[in-house]
């Protein structure tokens, strides 16, 4: 199972935190994909709603 954590936020591209973490984990040698999703607060709760059950995922920020 790949394992995939995220920055929620609206807007978002212009975030840093997907390069930095990349860069992390690639150090460190986790797999861990690492990216930057871009969801409004009132779609929020349905896009929680949609990954709550998908395996891999471990952490927004």
């Amino acid at each position: 199972m790949s394992l995939r954590a995220a920055v929620l936020g609206h807007p978002i591209s212009h975030s840093k935190s997907p390069a930095l973490h990349l860069s992390a984990y690639g150090r460190l040698g986790a797999g861990i994909s690492y990216t930057a999703i871009d969801v409004t607060v009132a779609l929020l709760p349905s896009f929680m709603r949609q990954i709550r059950n998908q395996p891999g995922w471990r952490g927004f920020r």
